[in-house]
């Protein structure tokens, strides 16, 4: 039994029980032909429920005393630099999201993700940028009818 894994998994579950409970006393404040404002935390709420009994699960049910196992990630510059440089875009994509667009500035924070995690095949970061991108835009702009600035630089 890996005890961190159930223990973290079962606050977060406790967790997602009061958001459900906070969304549930939502006042209804739809309009007419949408999903409601308590769409999106439902779905939220769902996946943090439904992540955190996958953690709970992998902490009971795995053995970690087990040989083969996985050590920790040794703390060196380089990976402190790497966890600098992914926060680094990310404040960098809240910002510039705003400035030039989703459909600009998404592939290239992608694009940038990848690379930094060691991918280099050029199709594979093309069609995973580019395929990301379109599907979350689609997504977004017809499943759930939110306007998504596309490009602001025109």
């Amino acid at each position: 039994m890996n005890k961190p894994n159930t223990v973290a998994g079962s606050i977060l579950f406790t967790v997602a029980a009061g958001y459900g409970y906070m969304i549930v006393t939502l006042p209804n404040r739809n309009l007419p032909n949408t999903m409601g404002a308590n769409f999106m935390p439902t779905i939220f709420d769902i996946c943090l429920a439904l992540l955190s009994l996958a953690l709970i699960a992998q902490g009971i049910w795995r053995n970690t005393s087990r040989e083969g196992g996985q050590a920790p990630v040794p703390l060196t510059a380089r990976n402190v630099l790497g966890i600098v440089a992914v926060f680094g875009i990310f404040f960098a994509y809240i910002f510039l999201i705003n400035v030039i667009g989703f459909l600009v500035v998404t592939p290239l924070v992608l694009l940038a993700l990848l690379l930094l995690q060691g991918i280099r095949r050029p199709i594979a970061l093309i069609a995973v940028c580019l395929g990301v991108t379109a599907g979350v835009y689609v997504l977004f702009r017809y499943g759930f009818n939110v306007q998504i600035a596309g490009i602001n630089l025109l």
